[in-house]
């Protein structure tokens, strides 16, 4: 069974507590100040005996939060709560310190079971498992929301003190593939999990895969990557592809059919060791993103981002090194005792 990123879980049980009649309080993170685990626009969904699903932080504002709604607070429609801040006089704001020194701020929402509400929570889940991301705007004088298509960049939440409006982006759910096992693809798959990743690792070699210990949650799928990869609906936007086993059966194959698809990252680890010291030695995590912060974008044509690596090819080495437009690559110099 493939992994749902945690906020897609958040929102199916919501869907399913509104079908049995139930009414909800789906709480949305929409700012953080200082340190906290969860981002903003992150998901959690309770009851009022509760039950719930989702995260807010690292356990103490799910706590008190579930401990007011049981007590019968947050009765209204719609309310910003603030968590971290006990010099605040509103009621609506418990006076807990996080562990973390942080701040945060939570949009409470209760919501009861009726056709309109399960409709738009639908919606929502529809665009988790699409294509294509939309905006959710929720009006805090009423507790009134609608969508509409999302703006092509932005950040997750917006809001709009003037209007008193709250916009927060809602898209494919955010997704991990791994091209190839090795002991690098395992630690990637334990923090991408971490992070409510829906990870899935491809590798037809038997020979490696037997044995392996993958973390719970990790889908694992006997092919060669690049056909996964190639394959429809395997990627989106919010995919993001990483090779890390240095065999070019998989990594070069897997590459080769990533920058055909729409893809926000596309990553491969490659090891260079040369057959004597020399000081240009470098390990590299070399690392295509479509957009990157200097505004530059990675070809999206096969053949462009094919060329450099043809261009850079060192026979000897067996392996190939990324360069070109859009391009990232980062390098650190290797001690000398690891020179080969």
């Amino acid at each position: 069974m493939t992994m749902q990123s945690l906020d897609a879980r958040v929102v199916e049980q919501a869907i399913e507590w509104l079908g049995n009649g139930r009414t909800i309080w789906l709480c949305t993170v929409l700012s953080t100040f200082g340190s906290s685990p969860r981002e903003p626009g992150s998901l959690m969904v309770a009851t009022s005996d509760g039950h719930h699903v989702g995260s807010l932080s690292g356990g103490c504002v799910e706590e008190d939060f579930l401990e007011r709604v049981a007590a019968g607070e947050y009765e209204l429609p719609a309310v910003i709560v603030r968590y971290g801040s006990p010099g605040s006089n509103s009621p609506e704001s418990p006076r807990i310190r996080l562990p973390c020194g942080g701040i945060l701020d939570v949009l409470v929402e209760r919501m009861v079971a009726t056709a309109k509400t399960r409709d738009h929570l639908e919606r929502i889940q529809q665009a988790l498992s699409g294509q294509n991301e939309i905006a959710r705007h929720i009006r805090l004088t009423d507790a009134m929301w609608w969508l509409s298509d999302a703006e092509p960049t932005g950040p997750r939440v917006l809001q709009n003190e003037t209007e008193e409006t709250v916009t927060v982006r809602i898209g494919p759910v955010a997704k991990l593939i791994l091209a190839g096992y090795s002991t690098v693809s395992e630690a990637c798959a334990q923090f991408a999990l971490s992070l409510g990743y829906e990870v899935v690792l491809c590798d037809p070699r038997e020979e490696v895969t037997n044995g392996m210990s993958l973390p719970p949650g990790v889908e694992f799928v006997p092919q060669l990557p690049s056909l996964y990869i190639a394959s429809p609906g395997a990627c989106t936007p919010s995919t993001a592809i990483v090779a890390a086993t240095h065999d070019p059966r998989i990594d070069d194959l897997a590459m080769m059919a990533a920058v055909k698809t729409s893809a926000s990252y596309i990553g491969v680890m490659a090891l260079f060791v040369l057959p004597r010291p020399d000081p240009n030695d470098f390990v590299g995590l070399v690392a295509c993103q479509r957009k990157t912060l200097s505004g530059s974008t990675c070809p999206s044509d096969s053949t462009s981002a094919v060329k450099p690596l043809l261009k850079l090819h060192w026979p000897s080495l067996r392996t190939w090194c990324v360069s070109g437009e859009g391009v990232h690559v980062s390098s650190c110099e290797r001690p000398d005792s690891q020179l080969g």
